[in-house]
């Protein structure tokens, strides 16, 4: 079966002909698709908008999603990331706006519209216990006919912290849950989409790329979960507002900053310590948060306690602020700022290594009239990294990425049927990587790529019918000019209410890339810029999907994909070795390229409030490369079947449990047949070396993990205290993720002796977090 599946890809199957067929006749079909939709909707003389913003009576924040419509019509919209919406070309007359969102109460207005008059309507919707059973989801029709959202799944804050953890609440576990989504291992939090590498993610942090999105080599992702406002991820269909990778999409927004209140919060674990700090100032609010771990001072203190004599100096620490003001009803200002770092400074082992993400921007929205909206933002962001191993005449090295960005976005609300957004994005790279051994300089790459991208993105509603075209172009110069075009199409058939089909197929681009591929094992990711040796890197994606409500469950998803990743990049051998000094290569001298095959199916069920409430997912899937013009194999992260389920279970408003499991086919890997011995003419022994068999032709193992946790809310003096226990890995499975190889002396002479690296055992933590 394996045999026959992997011929029927190389071939070409059905779907890779229909994705190909699509894509080559995509721009024109783009185009005439545009213009056609200008010819749908009315513009009444009478007609009017009304618009406003939608926001969190308790914090001020904006909310992202609600559903608005003016009951007994069929007019309805949802709010953007900025909470502004639109609703054009209202006749007038007498009305009722209703606002829904699951976590706030209903809110009803009844308001008088008059020719030729714009209305704006902001509106502050109430939050309301999610725990409860008597919470209902309603009214979300809205959303539902208006909205694309293919592969595309948001998570909140609270539902981060509801999941059993190892010590530390974490954004990029939290994800790890959702279908077609894969860690490499327990201690990684980088994120595997449908097949493609960690590098392939689009990771930004309000709008701005973040290139090391972990600490402690992939164990905890850098973003501090309280001062989250929602993160959503993109699993592929996604606009032409994105690009630059060919993978996936996660588009983290933060809290701006109470202006309400003056509030906060605090935790404390066996881990870190973190503290959040919010409050009103002018017309707008500020945010402050910060987070240290303190591995390095338990040990230490383990040590002078006589305890233990395990040694490891490391430690990390974010800090991140936000700060804005609304300079008028149509403008806000926004600064944020992020600042982490990792320090392993271990001179028993002389090793001193240090790095880190920086990144500051200027933000700001306009509303220029009630039917445009816009967003403009300016900047920074950089990676660096500094490593000493083996004191003052060893190995030395440096690794950097500075990002200056300067973006605008603008959205039309034509009709209250058709919307459409279109912006550019200016990016000046500075790509730096520098190696020595014994103050021999052996590696130096000096890059400075030039990106500017240009898109435009349509979204019509018809009766039944839901039609998103978008079309990005990309200008990419370093050492050649190159222009890429990227279409995209998706569709929505509604059936009826909650009932509806998704396609979607699209070209996407990626012009960096990382050194962490299936062949090494990297702390640090290190970025490189492709070159004129080498072509784009491109992948084709189409998919089919279907979304419904199913017996109590909100939301339920079947989706089927395939990807076809082309010109990737691995690393040759001599890159790994040292064997010869490399001094500004060109791509083609460090790596060779690959392509890759990835498809298969996953289906979701969601339920997302009431007593019991989490989701489960079970996913098929295939992931195939060919190196050159080597046999296809399996590559490392292939994973056939997959298992997830989360459950939160609110036993009454003082306890809550929380349940996850996790359950997955073995990883590929290469059996060893066997030794062999060979002669080097100065020696007189022989040396052995291993005979391996065909890559990735056998799998580990299944793993198998159930964690669990319980939390006890308290009121103490107004604030909110929880008290909490976690344990993971419950049964103590010892799952394996990876394999070593080594030669072992025996009786019956030299065998290839082989080594599991097995997950995280049953590892139980507790902590107490305080919200006030």
């Amino acid at each position: 079966m394996v045999k026959v599946l992997m011929k029927s890809v190389d071939d070409g199957g059905v779907t890779k002909r229909i994705a190909s067929a699509l894509l080559k006749a995509n721009i024109p079909l783009l185009l005439s698709m545009m213009l056609s939709s200008f010819a749908f909707g009315n513009n009444p003389v009478e007609s009017t908008t009304v618009h406003g913003t939608i926001t969190d009576a308790s914090t001020g924040e904006y909310v992202y999603g609600a559903n608005i419509f003016l009951r007994g019509t069929t007019i309805g919209t949802v709010s953007n990331i900025e909470g502004f919406y639109s609703m054009p070309n209202i006749l007038p007359g007498e009305y009722t706006l209703i606002v829904t969102f699951i976590g706030f109460s209903k809110h009803e207005e009844s308001f008088e519209l008059r020719k030729g008059k714009s209305l704006r309507m902001d509106v502050d919707l109430s939050p309301v216990d999610l725990e409860g059973e008597t919470v209902i989801v309603t009214d979300e029709l809205s959303e539902f006919e208006h909205n694309i959202n293919i592969s595309t799944i948001s998570i909140s804050p609270r539902q981060i912290k509801s999941l059993p953890s190892i010590g530390e609440v974490d954004l990029f576990r939290a994800l790890q849950f959702l279908p077609g989504v894969a860690a490499q291992n327990d201690y990684s939090s980088g994120l595997i989409v449908r097949g493609g590498n960690t590098d392939q993610n689009l990771i930004l942090l309000d709008g701005i790329t973040v290139y090391n999105p972990s600490h402690l080599g992939g164990f905890f992702s850098t973003f501090i979960t309280e001062g989250l406002r929602e993160a959503e991820l993109m699993k592929g269909g996604y606009s032409a507002e994105y690009g630059g990778r060919l993978s996936s999409v996660l588009d983290i927004k933060t809290k701006d900053g109470n202006n309400k209140r003056f509030a906060g919060s605090a935790e404390i674990s066996l881990v870190s310590s973190k503290l959040l700090l919010e409050a009103p100032i002018g017309n707008g609010g500020w945010l402050f948060a910060g987070r240290r771990t303190y591995i390095d001072k338990a040990l230490d203190a383990s040590r002078k306690l006589g305890i233990s004599d395990f040694e490891f100096p490391y430690y990390f620490y974010d800090l991140q602020a936000n700060i804005y003001q609304d300079l008028s009803p149509n403008d806000r200002l926004r600064i944020s700022a992020y600042y982490g770092n990792d320090v392993l400074d271990w001179e028993e082992a002389t090793a001193n290594i240090d790095w880190g993400n920086r990144t500051i921007s200027t933000r700001w929205r306009h509303l220029f009239s009630d039917r445009l909206f816009s967003t403009f933002m300016i900047a920074r962001s950089k990676f660096s990294a500094h490593f000493n191993l083996g004191g003052e005449d060893a190995f030395r090295g440096v690794d950097r990425v500075r990002d200056w960005t300067a973006k605008g976005d603008l959205t039309y609300f034509r009709t209250e049927d058709h919307e459409i957004s279109f912006g550019t994005e200016l990016k000046d790279l500075k790509v730096e990587f520098f190696q020595s051994f014994d103050h021999l300089e052996v590696v130096r790459i000096d890059q400075s790529p030039k990106f500017f991208a240009f898109y435009v993105n349509s979204r019509l509603s018809l009766p039944g019918w839901v039609i998103q075209t978008g079309l990005r172009s990309t200008y990419y110069n370093d050492s050649t000019d190159k222009l890429t075009f990227s279409p995209r199409v998706s569709i929505k058939k509604v059936i009826s209410n909650f009932n509806a089909f998704n396609f979607s197929v699209g070209r996407y681009y990626q012009y960096i890339y990382t050194f962490n591929d299936e062949f090494s094992f990297q702390i640090i990711d290190q970025w490189f810029a492709i070159d004129k040796s080498v072509p784009n890197q491109y992948a084709d994606q189409i998919m089919f999907g279907y979304e419904t409500t199913f017996s109590g469950f909100d939301r339920v998803t079947i989706e089927s994909y395939y990807k076809k990743m082309n010109n990737l990049l691995v690393g040759r051998p001599v890159f790994a070795a040292f064997d010869e000094r490399l001094i500004n290569p060109s791509v083609a001298d460090v790596f060779e390229v690959t392509e890759a095959d990835a498809f298969g199916f996953e289906l979701f069920f969601e339920k997302r409030v009431g007593a019991i409430n989490g989701n489960f997912s079970y996913a098929h899937s295939y992931v195939i490369k060919q190196i050159a013009d080597e046999p296809r194999y399996w590559a490392n992260w292939d994973r056939r079947h997959t298992l997830k389920g989360v459950m939160n279970y609110h036993k009454s408003k003082s306890t809550q449990f929380g349940f996850s499991w996790v359950y997955t086919t073995g990883f590929p890997f290469t059996q060893q047949l066997g030794t062999y011995a060979y002669w080097e003419p100065e020696y007189r022994q022989p040396d052995y070396d291993l005979i391996p068999g065909s890559r990735n032709n056998s799998r580990l193992p299944y793993n198998n993990r159930i964690d669990f946790s319980i939390t006890k809310h308290k009121k103490i003096k107004g604030a909110k205290v929880d008290y909490y226990l976690q344990i993971i890995n419950v049964l103590n499975r010892k799952n394996i993720f990876a394999v070593s190889w080594e030669i072992e002396d025996t009786e019956d002479g030299q065998i290839a002796e082989r080594n599991d690296f097995r997950g995280i055992p049953l590892f139980p933590t507790i902590g107490i977090r305080m919200e006030f």
